[in-house]
């Protein structure tokens, strides 16, 4: 009697069910367990592809210096021409189609071109430049939009982050002048600042104008530029690309997160 006693107790104590308390503490937990991987992993997501904007667009820019520093001849047509270098807008109101850019949060990147026969002496490299005739390689198809006549190349940043300046929450407007020196081959860095070179509004004047008028506003000063990974929203922990005064090469080019960041 006693072993079939202790087997029916036995079995009422194995089928003994949760309580609703028992329950509801379960499922408080495992949901706060859920909600604190996703939140990890949405974070994570967030960081890395906030890296990777950051990293791109850094790239991008050392691209740019790889090929202006590669000493190469115009490839439309015009034997007596070379690049010299390239010509990077930021904030254009138009692109290459004319059309307006769409939250201008858009780079477009030019060769600059120019004869090699003329007098290139030594000095200021923006004058000898300017004095030469080189200028932007732009030329206007019949329908009036640009012709893109050499390596010409149009950048946006990764993951809807965008690039601003360091005093405003909107798209940088700037521009960015890598040139070779006529004779001695030294590369130089140029940068314009709260402007840009809208090459649209001088598309008029074919491939022999588009830097006249800009050449004063060009300095050898560094420029910061900062990287929201929101967008248009504040941010406040914003990454700063930065290419020092008086770049010679990509080396210049820093990313600064957390110190000396003006972009926070």
């Amino acid at each position: 009697m006693c072993s079939a006693y202790a087997i029916i107790f036995n079995m009422k104590k194995r089928l003994k069910g949760f309580t609703i308390i028992e329950v509801s503490l379960f499922l408080a937990i495992t949901g706060l367990l859920f909600l604190g991987v996703i939140i990890g992993v949405q974070s994570s997501v967030f960081r890395q592809r906030f890296n990777d904007s950051v990293q791109n667009f850094a790239e991008f820019l050392r691209g740019v210096y790889a090929e202006a520093m590669n000493v190469q001849s115009a490839d439309s047509g015009r034997s007596n021409q070379a690049i010299y270098g390239k010509l990077i807008t930021f904030g254009e109101k138009r692109g290459f189609d004319g059309k307006d850019v769409d939250g201008r949060n858009q780079a477009f990147v030019y060769d600059v071109v120019g004869n090699i026969d003329g007098d290139i002496g030594t000095g200021d490299v923006l004058k000898l430049l300017s004095s030469n005739n080189i200028n932007a390689d732009v030329i206007v198809n019949e329908d009036n939009t640009l012709k893109l006549a050499g390596i010409v190349e149009s950048y946006k940043p990764k993951w809807s982050a965008q690039i601003q300046p360091t005093n405003l929450y909107e798209p940088i407007k700037a521009a960015l002048l890598i040139v070779r020196h006529p004779m001695s081959g030294t590369v130089y860095t140029f940068v314009m600042k709260d402007k840009t070179v809208e090459v649209n509004d001088k598309k008029s004047g074919g491939n022999s104008g588009v830097l006249n008028g800009y050449w004063n506003d060009f300095s050898p000063d560094k420029i910061d530029f900062c990287i929201n990974p929101e967008g248009e929203n504040k941010y406040d922990n914003r990454a700063d690309v930065r290419i020092n005064a008086n770049a010679r090469n990509s080396s210049a080019i820093e990313i600064i997160y957390e110190g000396d960041n003006p972009c926070r």
